[in-house]
């Protein structure tokens, strides 16, 4: 069944960048002075984080024969809500 196989292949790519990402913003862009216009390092983790999160219960609503998902909340919610730790 090659197109799973290749499913899963992409999955494995996605987590290893999602693992590489993460570790540069728990090691050096923890002090990192980068910026992207006014978005420091801190700004983007935040900004991904949420876009993920509204991407995957899109998605899900989606498959299971919903709508699409609008997001009204703040950082905090999506921080309480994590399924993931956050060092």
């Amino acid at each position: 069944m090659p197109e799973q196989n290749d499913r899963e292949a992409l999955i494995k790519l996605l987590d290893s960048a999602v693992d590489d990402g993460l570790t540069f913003f728990l090691g050096q862009g923890r002090d990192s002075d980068a910026k992207v216009g006014d978005w420091g390092v801190w700004e983007v983790l935040c900004h991904m984080i949420y876009w993920h999160q509204a991407t995957v219960d899109g998605v899900e609503s989606i498959a299971s024969g919903g709508g699409p998902q609008p997001k009204a909340t703040t950082l905090l919610i999506i921080l309480q809500n994590q399924t993931f730790p956050i060092y």
